[in-house]
């Protein structure tokens, strides 16, 4: 599958879970208190951080591989950071600059080698014939470009967030990104790879599962994070993806964790406790 469709697939099957979900927690879908104007930016809000974004974001860890991606996506938590003082007032401390530097500190120390800066400076080579270092970097600021989107577009729907319920928000900003998809699945050069996507298949091994734990079970609960608390403060908690993929893989791949992912793993979760324990005290 291709970026654009998959990422359609993984919101087609939240869709198709989290509606269930509302009618089990019996959330409405159209509550009295969201206006016109608050559908519209959930839907924006859903439209670029779901739709835009996630398509960009795929499409640059084709290109650039996990490493570098990681490395990228260390850009998200400063963005959030920023945006929400500059647009929601939210203050700014040293705890919080301090939990910032750490959990990226330990995304880098996670994914970094020897050889990593050359690499990373160095030639794609994953996806293909070596397309250069110009052209690499091209998808380096696409994917700042992406994490952008989501970090700009979250602060966003912060405000209606915090008077809605975050189930509700979950399912709008989804309903958003859906809107953005479908159309750009059903063009003429893409309908067919849309179609095969979503009939039977092997694929469906690999994707299925994914999706259901990735797009319904975390947007829910990285939108509830959103709402319940500080946008700079969530972003820097959910940046713990980066680094808690090594112990995960340890356990159920079995695969061999090294001394520096363990390090980095405990650097991640102090970041992570300072922040707790800002919230608190």
């Amino acid at each position: 599958m291709g970026p654009a469709t998959l990422n359609l697939y993984k919101g087609l099957v939240a869709i198709a879970f989290l509606i269930p979900t509302m009618l089990i927690l019996g959330v409405d879908m159209t509550p009295d208190n969201v206006t016109a104007r608050d559908w519209v930016l959930m839907l924006v809000s859903g439209a670029l951080g779901m739709g835009v974004s996630d398509t960009i974001l795929f499409i640059c860890l084709n290109r650039v591989g996990p490493t570098r991606y990681a490395i990228i996506n260390c850009a998200y938590g400063p963005v959030v950071i920023v945006v929400s003082v500059l647009w929601l007032g939210e203050t700014f401390s040293w705890l919080l600059a301090v939990s910032a530097v750490l959990m990226i500190t330990s995304i880098l120390m996670s994914v970094l080698t020897r050889d990593s800066f050359a690499r990373f400076f160095g030639r794609v080579g994953a996806t293909g014939p070596d397309t250069g270092r110009e052209r690499l970097g091209r998808f380096y600021l696409l994917g700042i470009l992406g994490v952008s989107l989501i970090a700009v577009s979250i602060v966003a729907a912060k405000p209606i967030l915090d008077r809605t319920d975050g189930v509700w928000g979950a399912f709008a900003r989804l309903c958003g990104g859906l809107l953005f998809l479908i159309p750009q699945n059903l063009m003429p050069d893409r309908i067919h790879e849309t179609l095969k996507a979503l009939g039977p298949g092997g694929h469906h091994k690999t994707a299925l599962l994914p999706s259901i734990l990735g797009a319904w079970l975390c947007t829910v609960l990285w939108t509830l994070g959103m709402k319940y608390t500080l946008a700079s403060t969530a972003s820097v908690l959910t940046q713990l993806t980066n680094i808690m993929l090594f112990p995960f893989s340890a356990l159920i791949l079995k695969e061999r964790m090294q001394v520096k992912q363990f390090v980095a793993v405990l650097v991640g979760i102090s970041a992570g406790l300072l922040l707790i324990l800002k919230s608190h005290f």
